[in-house]
């Protein structure tokens, strides 16, 4: 926004808390002032106007920007229309003071407003009439012969016997004009201004706030979490440099501040400081199963997610906090959305299309992956044929269908653009695309992957000029980050995490986007899962099918190595998910031990004995399915897992709290 423009939201913010000086004050110092009237002032423009009340009108007009309401005339072909306005007040003002006997009031009223009007005909020019010939007079000058008309006829009236013969009711013929009498006058002027003056709407600074904040958060420009010092502590006087302030210094707190939802204390991360000791996790670590949700016979989970409860119009439920609904997609095709109420347990019947038992879903295709909107109002979901569906969550509706790929190249992952614009697919055959969901359309391609596609997102990179990339994985063993705008590569990551091959900590996993090199040859596994970090800016947890997970920057830089050294066999890692605050990265082995990473230090923090086991359904010949799911709640410490794995005789979802 314009400078100028956030002046004149303030200045209608300080009128409409009855601060009429302190805006007065803004517009003599800034020289710009509101770009109308509250709604208040307009209402009664036209009464005052007609009663004669000048002087509130003229208030009004002390906190008006002139020029800006000049320039809206001007645009619309009316030259000089508010000057004249306001020029006629003033003149109405002073023919009717002068009328009402204040005739020394009246000109020295004139002598303050004179250099407007002496403007005004500089500015009108002071040509040549087209019928008389003769140089117009100015309006200065015109309206000192008005009133000295009229002292001329009082004068004439008066009795040197009997002052009082005066009648204050007669003034001269066109005193207020030859076209008009003095209401008919008073009428036009009320007329006008109701029309020139715009009504500037109510409470537009707080809403113009409220959407910025809304709509940096909406497209990731606004971090969530932001850091702040508690000045409290730790502060040395002047001249002062003792023990004692120099411990109070180092045990100084950090706090963290939420910018959305409010002030909450939260565990820090940062690369290459210690954790703090005094600081308060954010997300709880799951130890139990919370809730489990069984699906039919020989139907599995392939997908699932949660999103968040808004209304119709896009706004939260809870200003305070937001609710999330629990997303599942399955190989039978169907779709359902399971309340936060009853811990997910059972759909939610406040959906019209759920109760009545329309579910959302795919014909004769498995839904393996779901994307939602950062607003969530919209749903994508990708099905086992290649085609893509988006749904308006709270009404059911399918709103676009996209054939993302060629029938049989099933979509693996699917990605919502930051402003609800566009959609990121991947899929099987290798390819990621990008489509419009105004016109359905293929908008770019990312063409590069040797094999299935596995993951894809878009990420705002915060370092230098924000810009706007996109990140895929796949089952070659390397991570490619593109540019979203022209959809050319900017690097290309390949780390090793296979046997004593290991990207040892501060290498970089640059590679050559043009070398021949596969997966199977240089030792690295293919990716399933890549997390993208807020804290720290630029980084993103890399997690191949391998003994080992990386904290990379955005530059392919090592930070951090997170390995289970406890697991018997050193078994790999096949699904993973990180907490909201990013605090703990949690990865699932092919043993079904779920190990929970300190994402500051580094190190292992806690270890699920048999997860895999009681998370999927148990089996007859003792066969465990493997785990291909983990979806962490976007506010609390609830991860659900699943398994997609055939061999399950029902497929199940587990919610661990």
């Amino acid at each position: 926004m314009e400078a100028s423009d956030i002046l004149r939201l303030i200045a209608a913010h300080l009128t409409e808390c009855g601060l009429q000086e302190a805006c007065r004050a803004l517009r003599d110092e800034s020289g710009i002032g509101m770009a109308g009237c509250t709604r208040a002032v307009h209402a009664n423009l036209k009464a005052w106007a007609s009663t004669g009340q000048w002087g509130k009108i003229l208030e009004a007009f002390s906190v008006l920007d002139n020029s800006l309401l000049q320039r809206r005339k001007t645009a619309s072909g009316l030259k000089n229309e508010m000057e004249v306005l306001i020029s006629d007040v003033h003149e109405m003002a002073i023919l009717e003071l002068a009328e009402a006997g204040d005739i020394r009031l009246a000109y020295a009223s004139l002598r303050v407003v004179e250099d407007e009007f002496d403007a005004l005909a500089a500015e009108a020019g002071t040509g040549k009439s087209e019928k008389t010939n003769e140089h117009v007079l100015s309006r200065k000058r015109d309206l000192e012969q008005r009133l000295a008309a009229l002292v001329s006829l009082r004068s004439m009236q008066v009795d040197a016997a009997d002052p009082s013969s005066q009648d204050s009711s007669k003034f001269p013929p066109n005193y207020y004009g030859s076209k008009f009498s003095k209401q008919e006058r008073r009428d036009n002027i009320g007329k006008r201004l109701m029309d020139s003056i715009p009504v500037v709407p109510p409470c537009r600074l707080k809403s113009v706030i409220q959407q910025a904040i809304k709509w940096q958060a909406y497209t990731g420009l606004l971090p969530s979490i932001k850091e702040l010092w508690d000045d409290d502590e730790g502060l040395v006087p002047d001249g002062q440099n003792t023990k004692n302030t120099t411990e109070k210094r180092r045990r100084k707190k950090r706090k963290l501040f939420d910018l959305v939802l409010g002030a909450v204390e939260v565990d820090a991360v940062n690369v290459g400081e210690p954790p703090l000791e005094d600081s308060v996790p954010l997300d709880p670590i799951p130890s139990k199963q919370y809730t489990t949700i069984k699906f039919g016979k020989k139907t599995t989970a392939e997908s699932a997610l949660f999103v968040p409860v808004v209304c119709e119009d896009g706004s939260a439920i809870s200003a305070s906090t937001t609710s999330f609904s629990l997303v599942t997609g399955s190989s039978d095709g169907l779709v359902e959305i399971y309340d936060a109420h009853d811990k997910y347990a059972t759909l939610r019947m406040d959906l019209s299309y759920q109760e009545n038992g329309e579910l959302m879903g795919h014909d004769d295709a498995s839904v393996l992956a779901l994307a939602a909107s950062n607003d969530g109002t919209m749903l994508a979901t990708g099905g086992s044929d290649g085609e893509v569906k988006v749904w308006r969550i709270s009404t059911g509706k399918c709103l676009r269908r996209i054939s993302a790929h060629d029938r049989g190249s099933a979509i693996s992952c699917l990605a919502f653009a930051p402003d609800g614009s566009h959609i990121l697919t991947g899929s099987e055959d290798s390819n990621c695309r990008e489509f419009g969901l105004r016109t359905t359309r293929m908008l770019k391609e990312f063409n590069g992957h040797s094999s299935f596609v596995h993951s894809c997102q878009y990420s705002l990179r915060k370092e230098g000029k924000h810009q706007l990339v996109v990140v895929t994985s796949a089952a070659d063993g390397t991570v490619r980050i593109w540019n979203a705008k022209t959809s050319v590569v900017i690097r290309v990551l390949r780390p090793v995490s296979l046997g004593d091959s290991l990207s040892t900590v501060g290498s970089s996993l640059i590679v050559d986007h043009r070398s021949d090199q596969t997966s199977a040859a240089g030792g690295c596994p293919a990716i399933h899962t890549v997390l993208q970090l807020h804290t720290p800016a630029d980084t993103m947890v890399i997690v191949p099918r391998g003994l080992r997970a990386f904290l990379v920057s955005h530059h392919g830089t090592v930070i951090r190595a997170f390995e289970d050294d406890t697991s018997a066999g050193g078994k790999v890692f096949v699904a993973a998910t990180i907490s909201p605050s990013n605090h703990w990265l949690y990865c699932v082995t092919e043993a079904g031990v779920c190990c929970i990473f300190d994402v500051v230090a580094g190190k292992l923090e806690k270890s699920i004995r048999g997860f895999a086991e009681e998370t999927t359904s148990k089996l007859k010949d003792g066969t465990q399915a493997e785990i291909s799911g983990l979806v962490h709640h976007p506010q609390k410490g609830i991860v659900a897992a699943f398994s997609n794995d055939k061999i399950q005789r029902k497929g199940q979802l587990v919610l661990w709290k």
